[in-house]
């Protein structure tokens, strides 16, 4: 369809269905902040599951949360009825449901989706494309924290003795699932061979279902870390990523937080596919081996060499990409 004038002025409702995990959300922020840019005055609601509402709070971008659940078929009925009495004038929906449909919004996405191999970022933005909206291939960033959130994140690095200024690198050893992994001992020899190097200290990120992780670069490496995994909540961890000079990690939402924040970033990959997931370009690398099971973007690893796509990474060629980065866009 082409959109008249009139209509596009008559958008004053908008509701995004974004997904559920952390890092499937942080993916789905440039729509929410092209439609921001579309739509300025509008009331924009977004539905997001309940394990990453946190990566959304703090935007001012957003004028209301609301929390999915997999409740019973009952609950969604009535969460669906909840939904039609708000009258939204579009609807993008990311998850491909049918709740646009049932809730009667006349501008709405397609239920279908591509089956395609593509950058997710851009498939999210696509959904744009399919409706003719008017609008940018590069949205403007979104908030994933605010002023005294950075604030707040610089004076917890004081207080651990790392200076800003200084510059310091974000070390991610841990991942929502262990199969995405590289070693911690791996990530621990690499930062004190970056410590011993260029003398930057590193700063460990993650969830506190990822301390095994942190603990155990933390034992390899020393005084070259300090360790904040678990402590923070998600918007002062991307605050800390925003004003570091390189981040290091696993396929994570980290990574995605790397990225969103245009901050250079080495990403280590194994059974995931770093096409749809990754970026490679002059501020980010991919790190992966090129196996022929790989990316297999399994849970289970089918060969006899169990999880070879990331045992088989050494810590030499994750040092040499982070060594060019480092050159390349070192802030002092």
């Amino acid at each position: 369809m082409v959109w008249k004038a009139e209509e596009l002025k008559q958008i004053k409702r908008i509701l995004v269905i974004t997904l559920s995990n952390l890092g499937d959300v942080i993916l789905t922020t440039p729509v929410i902040t092209e439609l921001r840019r579309r739509w300025p005055q509008a009331h924009m609601s977004v539905i997001v599951g309940d394990k990453a509402i946190d990566v959304l709070r703090r935007s001012s971008q957003i004028n209301e949360l609301i929390i999915y659940q997999k409740t019973s078929f009952l609950d969604r009925i009535r969460f669906v009825a909840h939904l039609s009495q708000s009258s939204y004038d579009l609807v993008i929906d990311l998850r491909h449901t049918l709740i646009p449909f049932f809730i009667g919004t006349r501008h709405r996405t397609s239920l279908l989706r591509k089956r395609v191999v593509m950058p997710k970022r851009q498939e999210h933005l696509d959904q744009l494309k399919a409706l003719e909206l008017p609008g940018d291939n590069d949205p403007p960033a979104f908030e994933f924290y605010q002023a005294e959130d950075l604030l707040s994140a610089r004076e917890k690095l004081h207080q651990k003795g790392i200076d800003e200024a200084a510059g310091y690198v974000v070390l991610a050893p841990g991942s929502r699932f262990i199969h995405k992994s590289w070693a911690a001992d791996r990530f621990g020899e690499l930062a004190l061979r970056i410590y011993h190097e260029y003398g930057k200290r590193l700063v460990i990120l993650g969830a506190s279902s990822e301390q095994k992780a942190a603990d155990a670069v933390i034992q390899f490496a020393g005084k070259a870390c300090v360790d904040f995994c678990g402590q923070l909540p998600i918007w002062e961890s991307a605050a800390m990523i925003a004003m570091s000079e390189l981040v290091i990690c696993n396929d994570s939402a980290i990574m995605h937080l790397a990225h969103a924040l245009s901050v250079p970033c080495v990403s280590l990959f194994g059974p995931t596919n770093p096409i749809k997931y990754g970026k490679h370009d002059a501020m980010n690398r991919v790190v992966r081996l090129e196996l022929p099971c790989s990316p297999c973007e399994s849970a289970d690893c089918h060969i006899s060499e169990k999880r070879k796509c990331l045992k088989d990474i050494s810590v030499d060629r994750v040092y040499q990409e982070v060594k060019k980065l480092l050159i390349s866009h070192s802030r002092i």
